[in-house]
């Protein structure tokens, strides 16, 4: 049976280039993975909901911006900052538990009329765009480079 391994001259074991190559193409897989994943994170972020509190509040009471399920940071009068997954919302209250906690006791109830700020996380066109931009030209680059390995290592 042969060894993919052969020594030098002066008896040190190397690796043939071949396989060099192959873990240079697995490299740069594993590094576009990593890209592809950080550039998928960014897709989502907290955003704005409203100009101001008064704005903000009738839109709660009108239902338009939040759902049940919906993850928001919501600043009450009192100057706390809470970050929430709404669980209900009607015309006096907006309760939610924190990420993570969804027992009974960790439900948060905030009237709508001290909410003065709320952010909410929505899709963001730019990063959607910048994924999908980063995607296809990983993807181009990739086979690319596959491609010319395959190439530059075959025997002809």
């Amino acid at each position: 049976m042969m060894s993919t391994k052969r020594a030098d001259a002066d008896g040190i074991r190397s690796i043939p280039a071949a396989n060099q190559r192959s873990r240079q193409t697995v490299n740069l897989v594993v590094c576009l993975l990593l890209m592809v994943t950080i550039l998928m994170a960014g897709c989502t972020t907290l955003q704005p909901m409203a100009g101001n509190a008064e704005t903000l509040r009738s839109e709660l009471r009108g239902g338009e911006t939040v759902k049940p399920g919906d993850k928001v940071r919501v600043v009450s009068r009192d100057g706390l900052s809470r970050l929430l997954i709404v669980t209900e919302l009607d015309q006096n209250v907006l309760k939610g538990h924190p990420e993570g906690i969804s027992t009974a006791e960790a439900v948060v109830t905030i009237p709508i009329d001290d909410i003065v700020f709320m952010e909410g996380k929505k899709v963001s066109v730019e990063k959607t765009a910048a994924y999908a931009g980063g995607i296809t030209v990983g993807s181009v680059l990739t086979l690319g480079i596959a491609l010319i390995i395959a190439f530059a290592t075959m025997s002809w």
